[in-house]
């Protein structure tokens, strides 16, 4: 059966691809399936398999026999590599050219996507900067009554607005039930990190009332997503890989260079530069001169260490002048400290694995929570990805992460998800076979948030002198200091709240009152506990302040508090 339209040559596949000509160059010794990773988009799961021959030649008559043949200008073991399109097969054995099939269908890996079916929020290409806002805002305008969209207070340093959407039945109740936290592309270059969040939010809308998983987790808990944490940088990132595309790699540097260096659609870490200079690309700013910082290293717990992150701009690790120098990792950390989220998933690029607190020496010391949910958690997950779960540390140190930040000051049960093999591999043959193998893992995680084992529940009623119920907002604080590798101090606040029912009552779903470390010999010393302040603000009213301890599995009860 012939293609339509133009003969579908090396070269124009090439140049529809998102890998330029000397990207797919740089990778020329490797086998045809990895090539078919690199082409283009996706391939119709009926379209015709297109295989990949070896000929082998004795002169110049039967280099003329060649000449009709899509050769691809590889010469392997003396043999030359033809791509054999509908009806080339039959003719090459005609010609009686000396030949072997060494990949019957180039393109078997693209078609997945047929074989998991279409999944929620799946789109033809990675999505580009706007339309991660433009999504977001469509979700909320959709589900009024299920979403909040959520400004962050930052601006990016180009100044861009950074967006996150919170999801729950009647989402503008504010009534203290457990928050499920989930992040994409602090790397910029990890496009899939930025789809699996959105695509959770489109399932958990999408699917709400007929799935019963979407619709248990959407009543009973709160599901923020921060899909694209580091939009300057992935701005960078996406708009530089069409741009090298068209220029067919003017640097020569190839996809292996790009990858090593961090240029182009490899770019790692925000865009801070040296002078703030900035240019319009596409209709956006994008900054001049940048040497960025890895956003992944400027959280303040631990910050510092040379083992799990560089103090040299130039570095892939840099992590900044000072913990929280970038207004991207200040946001992640606004909406943590102000939330407490039980569970948490950053979502990252490669390896398929689920890296859990700590990352940094003493390798030894795990967290108490790791015999307490987060390796039975991990397992779980496990059972339908299976991405292995791991201690960081087992990967390679990393201090000042987002990860152990947030285990270190909030205490929620938090996992790195390396997706894939790749930064970003073809959408088409990457993004619709993650999502579903990672649905089950996502729900497992959710479900875990509501799981009394894995929190404090703490419940209360609040009054006035003569028993009657007051209006009232509940807030759970606490004040503490996140040690840094250098020996100082982060001052940081924890301020959560819920607004009280009718009759005045509130259960307030929260992690455990005492951050991990300190009850580690090596960060505190063994038996070191802390209390959250409750403090109950009611209009007109002096405010009542009240010590709570709670542990994962707690059930908390307040009584009547009269304000």
């Amino acid at each position: 059966m012939p293609l339509p339209g133009p003969r579908l040559t090396r070269r124009r596949l090439l140049r529809s691809s998102t890998y330029s000509l000397g990207a797919v160059a740089a990778v020329g010794a490797l086998p045809g399936r990895r090539l078919a990773g690199a082409l283009g988009s996706r391939v119709a799961a009926d379209a015709p398999a297109l295989k990949v021959a070896l000929v082998s030649l004795r002169g110049t008559r039967e280099a003329a026999l060649l000449a009709p043949f899509d050769e691809t200008h590889r010469v392997i073991d003396g043999a030359i590599e033809v791509l054999l399109w509908p009806g080339d097969e039959a003719r090459l054995a005609a010609s009686g050219l000396d030949h072997r099939i060494v990949e019957a269908d180039l393109f078997a890996d693209r078609r997945i996507r047929g074989a998991v079916g279409r999944q929620p929020g799946e789109r033809e290409d990675y999505r580009r900067l706007d339309d991660y806002a433009d999504d977001l805002a469509d979700l909320a305008r959709r589900f009024p009554t299920m979403t909040r969209l959520i400004e962050l207070p930052h601006r990016s340093i180009v100044g861009r607005k950074v967006y996150g959407l919170e999801i729950a039945r009647d989402v503008s109740r504010r009534d203290g039930r457990p928050v499920i936290h989930l992040d994409g592309m602090h790397h910029c270059r990890e496009w899939p990190a930025g789809e699996m969040p959105m695509m959770w939010a489109h399932d958990l809308l999408e699917n709400y009332g007929t799935d019963p998983a979407m619709t248990n987790i959407v009543d009973n808990a709160r599901t923020i997503v921060v899909p694209l944490v580091n939009p300057d940088g992935f701005f960078h990132s996406r708009e530089a890989a069409i741009q090298l595309d068209s220029s067919n790699d003017v640097f020569g540097l190839g996809s292996y260079g790009l990858a090593v260096g961090g240029l182009q659609s490899y770019w790692r870490k925000n865009r801070r530069s040296l002078t703030n200079a900035s240019v319009p690309v596409s209709g956006h700013e994008d900054t001049v001169e940048a040497y960025g910082i890895d956003l992944n290293r400027n959280y303040p717990f631990l910050w510092g260490d040379n083992a799990g992150s560089s103090g040299r701009q130039v570095d892939q690790t840099y992590r900044g002048s000072d913990p929280y120098s970038e207004p991207e990792s200040r946001n992640i950390a606004w909406l943590v400290l102000g939330n407490a989220p039980i569970t948490k998933i950053t979502h990252h690029t490669s390896g398929e694995i689920m890296l859990f607190p700590w990352g940094r020496d003493p390798r030894h010391v795990r967290s108490p929570d790791a015999n307490l949910g987060i390796e039975q958690i991990g397992g779980a997950m496990q059972a339908f990805n299976g991405y292995e779960p791991k201690q960081a540390f087992g990967l390679y140190p990393t201090s000042g992460t987002s990860r152990d930040w947030a285990h270190a000051s909030v205490r929620s049960l938090v996992w790195t998800f390396e997706h894939g093999q790749e930064f970003h591999g073809p959408y088409g043959s990457t993004i619709p076979e993650m999502y579903a193998k990672n649905r089950g893992a996502f729900i497992t995680h959710s479900e875990a948030a509501l799981d009394p084992a894995n929190k404090v529940v703490v419940t209360g009623r609040v009054v006035d002198g003569t028993g009657a119920p007051v209006a009232a907002r509940v807030r759970a604080t606490k004040d503490f200091v996140t040690p840094t590798f250098r020996g100082e101090w982060v001052p940081e606040r924890l301020d959560a709240f819920l607004d009280v029912d009718a009759e005045g009552a509130f259960a307030f779903h929260l992690p455990p009152s005492t951050r991990p470390h300190l009850l580690e010999p090596e960060f505190g010393g063994p038996g070191t506990t802390e209390d959250f302040t409750f403090v109950i603000e009611a209009p007109g009213r002096a405010p009542v302040t009240v010590p709570v301890h709670g542990d994962r599995g707690d059930e908390v009860e307040l009584g009547t508090i009269a304000v």
